[in-house]
């Protein structure tokens, strides 16, 4: 992937491998490493001034200009909402603009779920049950996706901006997440999304996202700057740029090892994500 410039240089060089879905890959590497080009190209988000080669498949089925965009979302480190918009009014727009999907279709996956704790399967169905019984005004995705990203006590409040009193930063990174989830997209690149956050609001829109990836059958790609270890934990997968090549592209839990036999030891005091950026 190069620039078509005259002069131009590689951005993303030689870069494959397989994400898979119902896993959450952190994508990692330094400031200039190409991490939000690599995003936008799997994303189909590219600059026009960018030249890309190779191919990208999404179930085996090759990505290009005539695949509908609505399959994958580009969510980046900005969060763009209407001010004077409730954060309901703000998801509903976004769910009348995407195409919601079926209401029930969230819930029938919930129920084929074979993986993970039966007891948090139970309670997203408690969520939607109730959501989808006691909302009104909106419809009944738009309750569910308010209700499982915590933003039940702000569903109401205006988003606001510089100008006007409205939420929170940690929950306008939750109402961008969630005008993307009310979508028919199943694989979501998230760009840098702890900008601004604190890391206890970082790790806590993370955990949500965790849940609807395997909630939702999703495929997650998220970039960080160096998140803390219990953030890291979350994770499934990790993928390290340097310089626009992949590192490392394996399980969270062998990264360590794979750089140890590579002779990069991570000093004890030194957190993992630090060490391998």
């Amino acid at each position: 992937m190069y620039s078509r410039r005259k002069g131009a240089i590689k951005i993303i060089n030689e870069a494959s491998g397989t994400i898979r879905p119902l896993r959450m890959t952190l994508l990692l590497g330094a400031p200039g490493s190409g991490k939000t080009t690599f995003l936008k190209a799997l994303a189909g988000k590219l600059d026009s001034s960018l030249k890309r080669k190779g191919k990208i498949t999404y179930n085996e089925k090759e990505v290009n200009s005539s695949t509908p965009q609505h399959m994958h979302a580009y969510i980046s480190q900005y969060d763009l909402h209407h001010a004077e918009m409730t954060v309901r009014e703000t998801i509903d727009f976004s769910s009348n603009m995407l195409g919601t999907i079926n209401e029930f279709e969230m819930m029938e996956q919930s129920v084929r779920r074979k993986q993970g704790d039966i007891n948090e399967v139970e309670q997203n169905l408690d969520s939607f049950i109730k959501a989808t019984t006691f909302g009104e005004g909106s419809n009944l995705t738009t309750n569910y996706i308010i209700k499982i990203l915590g933003l039940s006590e702000c569903a109401d409040i205006l988003v606001g901006d510089e100008m006007r009193r409205g939420i929170s930063g940690g929950q306008k990174k939750r109402a961008t997440i969630g005008e993307m989830l009310v979508g028919l997209a199943r694989c979501f690149f998230m760009d840098d999304i702890s900008t601004g956050l604190d890391s206890t609001t970082t790790y806590e829109i993370i955990k949500v996202i965790q849940q609807m990836t395997h909630l939702m059958d999703l495929m997650v790609v998220i970039s960080l700057l160096q998140p803390p270890p219990e953030t890291l934990e979350l994770f499934d997968d990790i993928i390290l740029l340097c310089e626009g090549q992949i590192v490392y592209h394996g399980t969270r839990e062998k990264a360590t090892d794979f750089f140890e036999f590579m002779g990069f030891t991570c000093p004890n005091r030194k957190d993992i994500a630090d060490f391998l950026q």
